[in-house]
């Protein structure tokens, strides 16, 4: 808090590369042949929708994305 209160830049966040998905799918694939993977609500993300299109190229594992329509602490109850 003592730190935004002395600068003008805010922190940011952004969804991971589509890249990096495929790879942690991928490396999943070799232990799982499944994973549920749980994400931000897809109203502010783009994480879930990377995620559905990672499911179509990750060969070896069945990946079920899940849209939790929220960013709050219930999202953290999900898992």
């Amino acid at each position: 808090m003592k730190k935004s209160k002395k600068t003008q830049d805010l922190p940011t966040t952004s969804q991971p590369a589509f890249g990096e998905l495929i790879a942690l799918y991928e490396k999943l694939s070799e232990t799982y042949d499944a994973v549920i993977s749980i994400h931000l609500s897809s109203g502010i993300s783009g994480t879930y929708n990377s995620a559905v299109s990672a499911n179509d190229l990750v060969d070896g594992i069945d990946i079920y994305p899940f849209d939790t329509e929220t960013s709050c602490m219930a999202q953290g109850f999900l898992c």
